[in-house]
């Protein structure tokens, strides 16, 4: 196929649509009349309206983190839309409208709970479909302030087999049922909405009739006295270790462990000690075992006592010159001589420091022992103790736990005493429902649906797009030749003129 005719011309366009044309004209006609047709059988929707108003009552409320203005509003707005569509107020306005007889009763004559809820379980398709052709709207939006709005909006289609059971005409029948449903719902709303304050009102006289913050108050009194003489009483000087065994000690520490801590430190240090004094005092025993000039002393002896040190090192000088001249001199040299008295007396004096280093370790010893007894009572003494006071700390702790609860319920009662005197004051104002404008009565020669004009305009917009799907496609399978440009597209042959048909014979037979 040649590349110039990879796309379609406006000749070709025209000259596919023209062919057509009776195709896409009868399409289009089918597709307009099915859409009369169907409009024009299709049940007849009306639609009723009924504007309320309910105040919004704002008392604040003193134990409640206080929210703002518009988080208020938009939770009163939510509740009414509920209460609306609640079943009771959705079923008790359809059984009445269901039941036309019972349409007269009064306000305090409603069907009951059990006569609600078995309607609802019987016709839960019906409830199904009521409830999706009725809509709540607020026309105010959230930005309204203390007076709330509501609109209840109510589509209804036309009930042919009904109206021809009952021998009305079907449109004036459903434009009268829209109507009655609505008004219906207005009742049904504002009976639900006394019942409700009613309970409430009920319970909060009922709640400050049996003074229960009194009893809560004396219950916490009660605790908190019991637990005060526990404490002066059994406990006295106890209650700070009282407090560690409840769990109560610094760190997160409990019972016993919280106490035996402070002296842990210093009786684990003692422990320490006495292991490295008594581990001298057996070097330095061991050693005094020895001759003078065969001791040696061991780094923790030194370190403990420098002049052992000193007198170590002055040995090992000295040991180092006679060595060096005992070799190139006799033993009458002058110097030789006077070398070996400094030794002897040297090694005299590490035996006699050794001697005095060991006494002075056993002293030592009997102090830090002494001490790590002293420890070691004051310990378990103190264990002891809290055996002792085992039995109190439960009783300690079952009174803390009274003392608690107690406080949880005053805190609590406190809180519902103040919701009820909120409650109490809103009787003494009751706030009441009002309709601004009642259940309006559709035109039964005016529905609301079906719309003429946008379902003639779909259908000529389906048809129109349907004829062309029809016209491209018929073309798109059509591969006979029927202009020179089918010609070029099919054959991939260039044309160079064209001969038009004659109408009579070139040649004339002789």
């Amino acid at each position: 196929m040649s590349d110039g005719y990879t796309s379609r011309t406006l000749r070709e366009i025209l000259r596919v649509l023209w062919g057509r044309f009776p195709g896409i004209l009868l399409i289009l006609v089918i597709i307009l009349g099915a859409v009369v047709l169907a409009t024009s059988l299709a049940p007849r929707w009306y639609r009723s309206e009924a504007l309320i108003m309910a105040k919004h009552t704002t008392i604040g409320k003193s134990l409640e983190q206080a929210s703002s203005a518009r988080e208020d509003v938009s939770l009163f707005v939510v509740t009414q839309r509920e209460m609306i569509l609640s079943d009771f107020v959705l079923v008790s306005a359809l059984m009445r409208l269901e039941n036309p007889s019972s349409a007269k009763l009064s306000a305090d004559q409603w069907y009951t709970d059990d006569q609600i809820s078995r309607w609802a379980s019987e016709n839960s398709r019906f409830l199904r479909k009521a409830r999706q052709r009725i809509e709540v709207v607020t026309p105010g939006g959230a930005e309204i302030s203390a007076s709330q709005t509501y609109r209840i909006r109510v589509d209804w289609p036309e009930e042919r087999q009904l109206a021809a059971e009952l021998n009305i005409d079907g449109r004036q029948l459903a434009a009268k049922r829209a109507g009655e449903l609505t008004g219906y719902l207005v009742d049904a709303y504002r009976l639900r909405y006394r019942q409700l304050e009613g309970q409430r009102i009920s319970a909060a006289a009922s709640f400050l009739s049996m003074e229960t913050l009194t009893a809560a108050k004396n219950e916490l009194k009660a605790a908190e006295d019991a637990l005060s003489a526990f404490i002066t009483t059994d406990l006295r000087g106890d209650l700070r270790v009282v407090n560690a065994m409840a769990g109560k000690g610094s760190g997160g520490e409990q019972g016993a462990s919280f106490l035996v801590t402070r002296f842990q430190g210093q009786f684990m240090e003692t422990e320490a000690k006495l292991a490295g004094l008594e581990a001298q005092l057996a070097n330095a025993r061991e050693q005094l075992k020895r001759p003078a000039a065969e001791i040696v002393v061991g780094d923790s002896l030194t370190a403990a006592n420098p002049v052992l040190r000193v007198l170590q090192d002055r040995i090992v000088d000295l040991k180092l010159a006679y060595n060096a001249m005992q070799p190139r001199y006799t033993d009458a040299y002058q110097e030789l001589v006077h070398t070996r008295q400094e030794l002897a007396i040297a090694l005299q004096d590490l035996y006699d420091e050794l001697s005095r280093q060991a006494q002075r370790l056993e002293m030592e010893i009997a102090e830090v022992r002494a001490s790590h007894m002293n420890l070691k009572a004051a310990m378990d003494q103190e264990i002891a103790r809290v055996e002792q006071l085992a039995g109190k700390t439960a009783n300690y702790e079952r009174l803390q736990r009274d003392v608690d609860a107690a406080r949880k319920r005053y805190d609590l009662q406190v809180q519902r005493s103040h919701e009820a005197q909120e409650v109490k004051k809103l009787a003494e104002n009751p706030i009441v429902v009002q309709v601004l404008n009642p259940a309006t009565l559709p035109n039964a020669e005016d529905p609301r649906k079906p719309v003429w004009i946008v379902n003639i305009l779909l259908g000529l917009l389906a048809g129109v797009i349907m004829s062309l799907v029809y016209a491209f496609l018929a073309d798109f399978y059509d591969h006979s030749m029927k202009s020179v440009d089918d010609v070029e597209k099919y054959l991939d042959t260039p044309v160079l003129g064209s001969v038009p048909m004659l109408r009579r014979r070139i040649i004339h037979a002789g």
